[in-house]
């Protein structure tokens, strides 16, 4: 006999992909938001169902597996392609369990992983499910035959049908979520005059279009960062610093925050153009405003030394503290320092081993050299 490691094993490994096949279900139920809740709500009840598939009469001997598996791992639906927990699904199905003819509708009904997709074997299993008072089936044959006849509706040139059709792509009610099929239905109603859908056909149309003005803008901000790089290092072209400073400085005032940190390095050390502190730390500020370390650890440092800004060990402290929470390894030597010396914060040497340690576990050898002398003293 498997010892009852083995078991609990093997178990929790087809209650996840279980619960991932239940999810997909009540997603063409539902909406994927609230399936999302619905499927966390009922994941015990579900676990415990799994378990007296694959055991039978003797799931009660383990039911306390129902408290060792509590995690509901949205990432199982990776892994639906264990045909043999499908092959227990639809025999669990054929047996009659109405939890089980739902599972396996809603697989047919999508067309998940293993499963073609098959409307009308989909709702033959709705009907068996709900044929046993299984609420849920019940439900989404409503929802499809609401779906098909709104369709029928709609292609016969219903502009009220039209709006509907498109709300229930956009909701994925009973249909599953499909956001092309949303807009172009929006787009029928929308030209045939109706008011409600012609806004959200236009608010739609907004979002792409801002969307592909920003993909657009990135694009070539990139474009002219590369070249910036070109003749920064010399790759493909003569090296020449003053070149790549125009190009950096293009993708810099076109948001691109690499570009602004280069454009800092370049005004910082005086390479490309003339040394400018305050206009380093102007490019530095954009660049780690949103979110780049290295920025960030420059602003940092631009506050310890007090070039190009007022000399602030508090603001110096502020910088190296967000450039460290990412992982930069200057900034977490840097503010192992301030907590070491007292500067800018209350001195805290455990903080200050924290992030020497941090910036050693990164190569550091200024980090490492600092903690071997702590550690002699």
């Amino acid at each position: 006999m498997e010892n009852f490691l083995s078991i609990t094993v093997k178990v929790i490994v087809r209650l996840v992909l279980i619960i991932a096949v239940s999810a997909i279900a009540f997603i063409a139920l539902h909406g994927y938001d609230t399936a999302s809740v619905i499927v966390k709500n009922f994941a015990v009840r579900f676990k415990y169902e799994a378990v007296k598939i694959y055991y039978g009469k003797d799931a009660e001997k383990i039911a306390d597996l129902r408290k060792k598996t509590e995690e509901y791992d949205d990432r199982a639906s990776n892994k639906l392609t264990d045909i043999s927990i499908l092959k227990q699904i639809k025999k669990s199905a054929k047996s009659g369990s109405a939890e089980n003819q739902f599972i396996l509708a809603g697989l047919y009904y999508l067309g998940i992983k293993d499963v073609k997709q098959d409307r009308a074997e989909a709702v033959k299993w709705y009907e068996r499910a709900a044929g046993q008072g299984h609420k849920a089936a019940q439900e989404m044959l409503g929802k499809i035959a609401a779906y098909e006849q709104t369709k029928k509706s709609a292609e016969e040139g219903s502009a009220e049908s039209q709006f509907k059709l498109a709300q229930m792509y956009d909701s994925g009610y009973g249909i599953g979520k499909d956001s092309a099929e949303a807009f172009k239905w929006y787009q029928k109603a929308a030209g045939q005059g109706h008011a409600e859908a012609k806004k959200i056909a236009d608010a739609i149309n907004f979002e792409q279009t801002k969307k592909s003005e920003e993909e657009n803008r990135i694009k070539l901000a990139e474009e002219n960062r590369v070249k910036a790089e070109m003749y920064y290092r010399g790759t493909g072209v003569k090296q020449d610093y003053a070149e790549a400073a125009v190009w950096y400085k293009k993708a810099a005032e076109q948001g691109l925050s690499d570009a602004q940190y280069a454009l800092g390095g370049i005004y910082y050390n005086g390479l490309g153009a003339e040394e400018n502190p305050k206009e380093a730390f102007k490019w530095y500020k954009k660049a780690a405003d949103q979110g780049h370390s290295g920025a960030q650890y420059a602003i940092g440092t631009m506050y310890y030394d007090g070039l190009g800004v007022t000399r602030r060990y508090g603001g110096a402290v502020n910088w190296y503290k967000k450039a460290a929470q990412q992982g930069h390894a200057g900034a977490q030597y840097a503010l192992g320092g301030m907590y070491y010396d007292g500067r800018g914060i209350i001195q805290d040497y455990d903080k200050a081993l924290h992030w020497y340690k941090k910036a050693a576990e990164q190569g550091s050898a200024e980090a490492q050299k600092k903690l071997d002398e702590i550690e002699r003293n």
